[in-house]
């Protein structure tokens, strides 16, 4: 039977926070088993998220295979593939930079700031966002993923910029393109 404590909203971790809920780290760091746990301090702050959220896209491509008669007599699997796509907001701090662009290609001197777009490919990264909804902790985990996109970035008077990207997540050890944890 259908239940109200059933339904969930994927806010950020809390109204007080600032930043502080979309974090990525280095493949191989130790990566969260639950919703509660701190991170490990590896795992680095990207800044804001954009009110558009966090959107995971799991897809998977099936192929139908009919008879003579066109009747659907089999499906075949295609390929699979999941993604997860966000916009940061935090265009002038050096690791959501970093993230975007490539380590080689921001530099920071104090208030300065340059950075630019090779094309190179960015590594592979592990990437958390954490979530509260009530007094339920909740926690999106990738252990491997790959920013393989990186969307317009319009420079508007009237409009914050925001870089969107997207993530490409691979299957990890457990054979899973993401963990999502509660409690």
């Amino acid at each position: 039977m259908a239940s109200p404590n059933d339904l969930r909203a994927g806010g950020p971790k809390s109204a007080a926070t600032v930043g502080g809920y979309a974090f990525s780290a280095v493949l191989g760091t130790a990566a969260p088993t639950d919703a509660a746990t701190a991170l490990n301090a590896a795992y680095k702050d990207l800044g804001y998220v954009s009110k558009k959220g966090v959107a995971v896209s799991p897809d998977a491509k099936w192929e139908r295979e009919t008879d003579w008669n066109l009747d659907t007599v089999m499906v075949i699997p295609g390929d699979k593939s999941c993604t997860v796509k966000l916009s940061l907001l935090s265009v002038s701090a050096q690791t959501t930079l970093e993230e975007v662009f490539g380590v080689g290609n921001v530099t920071v001197t104090g208030q300065k700031v340059a950075y630019g777009w090779s094309g190179d490919q960015l590594p592979h990264k592990m990437y958390a966002f954490d979530m509260k909804y009530g007094a339920t902790a909740r926690r999106l985990a990738i252990n491997d993923g790959q920013v393989t996109k990186v969307g317009d970035i319009e420079h508007v008077k009237n409009s914050m910029e925001e870089f969107a990207i997207e993530i490409e997540c691979f299957k990890d050890s457990t054979g899973l393109y993401f963990h999502k944890y509660e409690g």
